[in-house]
């Protein structure tokens, strides 16, 4: 049986790695946005957009939304401005359902993929 000491011990040793593995993370995690940002002129919230959508080739705007909504808890107003900025820059594609107009799929634009 552990003293009262020993677990407190134990239970800081365990909380002190998960905080320098938090701090390691997020050191990681920012030299990525610095890269994405001086290299593609892209921000990372746009790249998991492409990410997920180069990750299964085509994917319907509802299931994009619906993904995006749920794993990373953006509101859809945000999903949908972020949608239209890679539109604009020529990085996605947009493809009609042929049996149902209102489906709209997104896709990697062939040009830049």
């Amino acid at each position: 049986m552990l003293t009262y000491q020993q677990r407190t011990t134990l239970g800081g040793v365990a909380m002190s790695e998960a905080i320098n593995q938090l701090i390691t993370t997020e050191c990681q995690l920012s030299q990525i946005k610095h890269w994405l940002k001086a290299t593609h002129q892209m921000n990372m919230e746009e790249f998991i957009i492409l990410y997920k959508i180069h990750s299964v080739e085509k994917m319907s705007g509802k299931e994009l939304r619906d993904t995006l909504h749920y794993e990373m808890k953006w509101n859809t107003s945000k999903i949908d401005v972020l949608i239209r900025k890679l539109y604009k820059k020529g990085l996605i594609a947009k493809q009609r359902s042929e049996t149902d107009e209102r489906q709209v799929f997104y896709l990697l634009d062939e040009g830049t993929a």
